[in-house]
């Protein structure tokens, strides 16, 4: 009995486990990215289309179009390491800048 109940405890839990991470975002570098790439970060950085940005990251062999673009920058679609290097390098930014959660981290 005590393990019958015990494993439908941690069934339940897995399952609203998953339905978390469903709902959570899949990248932490999205609004950063918005951000610099809008120019609202600093006045160093010019503003830049997602277009602009998708032949940038293209021409650099990171495959990704506008309509990519938009999902990282809402949190809708995963990062893949290489691809937060070359975002960095073409907002000429430091990778660390990328993770940053508040204006502190500048």
């Amino acid at each position: 009995y005590v393990i019958i109940k015990t494993a439908k405890k941690l069934y339940k839990r897995n399952i609203f486990m998953k339905e978390d991470l469903y709902h959570r975002e899949k990248n932490v570098c999205g609004k950063q990215i918005h951000l610099i790439r809008t120019g609202q970060y600093d006045e160093k950085h010019k503003k830049m289309t997602q277009d602009a940005l998708a032949e940038a990251l293209q021409a650099a062999g990171i495959n990704i179009d506008r309509t990519a673009i938009s999902r990282i920058e809402s949190g809708e679609r995963f990062l893949r390491d290489t691809e937060i290097l070359v975002f960095a390098k073409i907002l000429d930014v430091p990778i660390n800048v990328l993770f940053s959660f508040d204006d502190d981290n500048k």
